[in-house]
């Protein structure tokens, strides 16, 4: 995995970029080897998948001086971007397909059954099962329509939810 925290718990690059005259060197924190240190095996297990199936860091943000230690990076293969978000010590999984952006990983499972005919489980598949069997999906085939058909529902379940509060926000 190329993805090692140093002793440290943290990897850094270096870059350099010119202010004027001088010459700036600008230390970077390796926003995925953070993650790692302060990842469930589950999160470390798709970071893992993710260097293995030739994804790349695409951006990062985010860290130990950040508050609560909140951090997002997105990976990128080909048109396919995955994003994991560290907020105030929940994970987030978020994919986005060709064309759309990012939508969470329940919502792709759920359009994924439907497509599929099947039964949808209570039971939460953990990412390192579920992210590689949605990409597998997602890049089979064109899935255009079901992925709108999704979008478009979630936005209705939005509006609804802002009504029931008597707020046009969703609108």
């Amino acid at each position: 995995m190329r993805f090692r925290p140093d002793s440290h718990g943290y990897s850094t690059d270096a870059f350099t970029y010119r202010a004027g005259r001088a010459v700036i060197l600008v230390l970077m924190d390796d926003v995925v080897a953070y993650m790692v240190t302060r990842a469930s095996p589950e999160v470390t297990g798709t970071l893992a998948w993710l260097d293995e199936n030739e994804f790349s860091v695409a951006k990062q943000s985010g860290g130990p001086a950040e508050p609560f230690g909140n951090a997002q990076v997105e990976f990128r293969r080909k048109d396919l971007g995955v994003r994991i978000t560290k907020d105030r010590g929940t994970w987030v999984l978020d994919i986005a397909p060709q064309g759309f952006d990012f939508m969470n990983i329940d919502q792709l499972l759920t359009v994924k059954s439907a497509s599929e005919h099947e039964p949808e489980s209570d039971d939460k598949p953990s990412w390192t099962s579920a992210l590689p069997r949605l990409i597998s999906w997602i890049e089979s085939e064109d899935r255009t329509e079901a992925l709108e058909g999704a979008r478009e529902s979630w936005r209705v379940t939005v509006r609804q939810y802002w009504a029931s509060f008597g707020s046009d926000l969703g609108s």
